[in-house]
């Protein structure tokens, strides 16, 4: 079984988690690693999840399919990521 290719979505930065969330809504398989930072504010220190790579969501669907870059908010382009290339 052949599985499809990884594509990367290059969306608004800080809007990584809104779109992963357009995407989930729509059942397309997609990973946003985060990472956990101590944010310090005038009366308080909070703990926020960040993306490790501002701009950019990972996605994988079906060549056959449409892109899911188009009826996205937020989003700018879609690369296709294969191997060798990187």
């Amino acid at each position: 079984m052949l599985t499809s290719p990884w594509h990367v979505l290059h969306v608004i930065s800080n809007h990584e988690k809104l779109v992963a969330q357009h995407l989930a809504v729509r059942f397309v398989e997609h990973y946003l690693p985060v990472y956990t930072e101590r944010v310090k504010w005038t009366d308080r220190t909070v703990v926020a999840e960040r993306p490790l790579f501002t701009g950019y969501v990972f996605v994988r669907f079906q060549p056959e399919a449409e892109s899911p870059s188009s009826p996205l908010p937020a989003c700018f382009d879609c690369w296709a990521m294969t191997q060798g290339t990187w």
